[in-house]
């Protein structure tokens, strides 16, 4: 096979070419990896093109930034979550740094090159200007907006191709109510190109309580349409579930969100104050389902298996995309994964002689000679993980 193409806006490649015999159609279809692979479907044959990246100086200076945004209410484990994410993150190969958003957390579970405190904390707020704690946390956030060049400059200092791990402050007002939060991510997202998803943690014994677990859906859905980012919601500390007593439902349904006016039935079974609010609940869920948006992941973060299946679905929020070396972790680590399924992994369409979009620059794929005889090999797993937004 004789693959030729190039890359438009001082952005160069050079490629090796190999074949492998999986069936997927008559039309190409392209999985990209930054410093990595390309995946070409052509003719019923699978094409595997190895990228050698040579970036330009101007090119490598206009990448956006990959993060996550890490919400939740207190006690959600969003701290452990983020250091266990760094840890697991490098692992596969990326260069991960944490930065502490919270000016209330002075008691840090990991090293972070960027902490908001150095500018502004809770605890001299409130000392200063005789303020309870969240109206000192209130103040801080509108400060944190006020000076935000603060924190941009302290985040430029990181290099480029740096994955940052964003811990936020645990009130939930300010991602429901509160403006101040959405409009430093509105200037991270939109002015910056910082390229960030929400990462929204929620404690697995609110499933306990039907009451609890609807206020829960409430507040991850105003939550999404209030920051209005690329959302995964999480149920964090499934491995404790057992020890808060017994579910109503299996996992699944509070994960999935499934038929949720079964909910409410269980308000039948209860007495006193919480069955004289059925009505307000049979409406908010009509609302949560009207929606149809709030779907949870199950996480532990001793688990590897679950630490995967979310870096997967944030990755495919945020349209991260894989280095060389992360792609060699992941195939050691799935190698022997099987049930991968194709239509929840996203592809590219591609047509000879017409451009993909690739960081801004234009990617031709032309001059396709399909001439060489098919190998016997199969097509690794690892590219069913490559979730690609081109």
């Amino acid at each position: 096979m004789q693959c030729s193409y190039y890359l438009q806006n001082d952005l160069e490649v050079g490629a090796s070419v190999s074949s492998s015999s999986v069936n997927r159609g008559s039309c190409i279809l392209a999985h990209s990896a930054l410093m990595g692979c390309f995946y070409i479907y052509y003719q019923f044959e699978v094409y595997v093109v190895s990228f050698d990246y040579r970036f330009k100086k101007s090119a490598m200076s206009s990448l956006p930034r990959f993060g996550q945004m890490v919400v939740g209410p207190p006690g959600s484990g969003k701290s452990t979550y983020c250091k266990a994410m760094k840890e697991f993150l490098t692992t596969m190969g990326r260069k991960v740094e944490i930065i502490n958003m919270d000016p209330a957390n002075d008691e840090l579970p990991y090293e972070c090159k960027v902490n908001i405190s150095d500018l502004i904390t809770v605890s001299d707020v409130m000392e200063s200007l005789t303020l309870g704690p969240n109206g000192g946390l209130m103040y801080c956030m509108e400060y944190i907006e006020t000076n935000l060049d603060w924190l941009i400059s302290a985040i430029s200092k990181l290099s480029s191709d740096t994955y940052i791990l964003i811990d936020c402050p645990g009130q939930v007002e300010l991602y429901t109510h509160h403006k101040s939060v959405r409009n430093i991510l509105d200037y991270m997202t939109h002015k910056l190109d910082y390229r960030l998803a929400a990462v929204h943690l929620v404690d697995s014994h609110y499933c306990t309580e039907s009451s609890k677990f609807i206020s829960v859906l409430l507040t991850s859905l105003s939550t999404m349409l209030q920051i209005e980012m690329p959302h995964i919601n999480i149920l964090s500390k499934v491995d404790l579930i057992e020890h808060y007593g017994k579910l109503d439902f299996n996992i699944d349904f509070y994960t999935d969100v499934l038929d949720l006016h079964q909910l409410i039935d269980t308000f039948e079974e209860q007495s006193g104050f919480m069955s004289k609010f059925k009505k307000l609940n049979e409406k908010i869920v009509e609302v949560v389902e009207n929606y149809g948006l709030v779907t949870f992941i199950p996480l532990t973060v001793k688990d590897e298996g679950t630490m995967g299946n979310v870096m997967t679905h944030i990755d495919k929020a945020n349209g991260y995309i894989y280095g060389k070396a992360e792609d060699d972790a992941i195939r050691q680590m799935y190698s022997a994964g099987t049930g991968f399924e194709w239509d929840k992994i996203a592809t590219v369409v591609a047509v000879p002689n017409q451009p993909l979009n690739l960081f801004g620059s234009t990617l031709h794929l032309f001059n396709i000679d399909c001439n060489c005889s098919s190998q016997t090999s199969t097509l690794s797993p690892t590219c069913l993980l490559l979730d690609i937004m081109l």
